[in-house]
């Protein structure tokens, strides 16, 4: 893939992108319509939850789609910075409990 650039990324020499180079302002506006637009309800987004099983602590991010079968699904963060993606039933079957506030280390 050599010589390809991806928009906002730097220049295949490494060197600083110019201005032309530059995201334009329509990709942050385009990632707020992405946010608005993917149907969580906005009393769960942000929220913190617990799973059961390993005590990881998660925070809900957006609403998706698994590709394979379709079910919507959660994206939500670990405290490592990972993002993932878990069917709706199955984060609310049980598996997370909801926190009311952040825990303690």
């Amino acid at each position: 893939m050599s010589g390809v650039s991806l928009p906002g990324s730097l220049p295949a020499s490494g060197l600083t992108a110019t201005a032309a180079e530059q995201p334009s302002p329509s990709l942050a506006q385009d990632a707020q319509l992405m946010v608005a637009r993917d149907g969580l309800d906005p009393a769960l987004r942000g929220t913190l939850w617990r799973h059961r099983k390993t005590q990881g602590t998660y925070r809900i991010l957006g609403k998706c789609r698994i590709e394979a079968t379709g079910a919507e699904a959660f994206l939500y963060q670990g405290h490592d910075g990972t993002i993932w993606a878990r069917p709706m039933d199955e984060f609310l079957d049980g598996r997370f409990e909801q926190l009311e506030q952040e825990p303690r280390p």
